[in-house]
Order: C-alpha cells, then structure tokens, then sequence
C-alpha cells in the first residue's frame, strides 16, 4: 500500500524570499536551501509501493530522506546533519498521504520510521557490549557461587524458624548450593546473545524493525549484507 503519495519541495520562488529575508552573513552555507532548486531542480516526488533513490555520493539521497522523515515527524534512532536553515525548510515543504482515518494515522504513525546504516551498525556496537556486560557479570555470579561452595557453612546466620523471611533467606540459600555453577549463573545473568556476523546482525536488526502497516524510509542500511540477502 501506498502511505506517501507525493512530497513537495519548496518552490525557488520561496526559497529566494526566505533568503533575501534573512539578513544575517555570518553564514558560508544556507543548506538544504538551493540544494535541489539550484542545480537539480527536483520539486515533486510522487511515490510508488517501493521508490528506489539512485544517486552518486552528494547528490542529496540522504538530504532528501532526512527532510522527509522530519517533515512527517518519524521516529529515528541516531541523529543526523542538521543545519539551522533546517526547521525554516522544513515549514515550506508539503506532503500527501493517502491515510486519512485518525485511528489509521495513529497507527501509521506509531510504525514508521527512519532507518540508516547508522542505525545498523550502532546495533551490532550495542550488543557486542550487552554480550561483554554479561561476560563481566557472569564471572562475578560464578565467584558468588564459588563462595558459597566454599564457605558455606550452615546457611544465613540468625536463622528463626518462625520467621518467615528467615526461613525463605534459608532455603533459597540452600536451592544455590544445590545448583550446578552453570544453572546459578544462567539464572542470575542471563545468555549472550547469539553472536551474528556483521551482515547477519544488521539484516536481523533490519527485518525485527519493520512490520506491515507501516511507511519506512531506508537510507543505505544495506551497507554490510550480501548481494543475496
């Protein structure tokens, strides 16, 4: 389905007002102004099911997704180059959904989202260290386990029978001496999580992101997977 039906660019007729408006020269760069008016005179975009953006290195893929996702305020993960001309921008632009039931918008809304290479790659980063967290974590569990091996004895000291939390403090001690180091540790850490190659990690974190009903904007997260995945 369709979400997005067109997005609209400011005119360079707006564009110039807003410039010759804006006083200030303290700026080398008005960017995204005169970024796609100048040279690539791109206005109107008018979306299909899938709109695939083919372009050399600068020539405003990104640019143009990001003014997008901000226009339709979508969730995103990590940030982005975003200038002070940017909300200015922003205000000129115009779009077309072809979503109009509030409860659909609000549904549309809470799915969509932005995802970049960023995002991938700040992913694999994050559970390389969830994994090493765990790793620390477990050797001080089996440590703890270790410990109660060693020094055991006869349990919590000041152990009263009529008391309920002594009693439990009692026999919770006695269930760790009976457990294996491994089953303690699991059950007081936690498993790695499973560990993916970069290509893996990145396609899974790319398909647990999206779910059906809602509009994605993809800028490059492909970087890392095969021609086949």
């Amino acid at each position: 389905m369709i979400y997005l039906n067109s997005f609209n660019l400011p005119p360079i007729d707006e564009e110039e007002h807003f410039l010759n408006s804006f006083r200030r020269t303290c700026y080398d760069s008005y960017y995204p102004f005169n970024f796609f008016t100048s040279d690539k005179q791109l206005g109107r975009i008018d979306f299909s099911d899938i709109t695939i953006l083919c372009g050399s290195n600068g020539s405003g893929k990104s640019t143009l997704l990001n003014i997008i996702a901000e226009k339709l305020k979508l969730d995103r993960k990590t940030t982005y180059n975003k200038t002070h001309f940017f909300d200015p921008y922003l205000e000129k632009c115009r779009y077309e959904l072809s979503v109009h039931d509030p409860l659909q918008l609000k549904s549309l809304k809470r799915l969509s989202k932005i995802i970049t290479s960023d995002d991938v790659f700040s992913n694999i980063i994050e559970v390389r260290e969830r994994n090493e967290n765990l790793n620390f974590k477990r050797e001080l569990i089996f440590n703890e386990k270790n410990n109660i091996n060693r020094y055991g004895g006869q349990g919590p000291r000041g152990f009263n029978t009529d008391d309920p939390q002594s009693m439990k403090a009692y026999t919770d001690y006695h269930q760790k001496r009976k457990q294996s180091g491994s089953r303690y540790v699991r059950e007081n850490v936690g498993v790695d999580e499973r560990t993916y190659s970069n290509g893996e990690n990145g396609f899974k974190y790319f398909t647990d992101s999206i779910q059906p009903g809602g509009l994605y904007l993809l800028d490059e997260p492909e970087n890392s997977l095969s021609a086949e995945m």
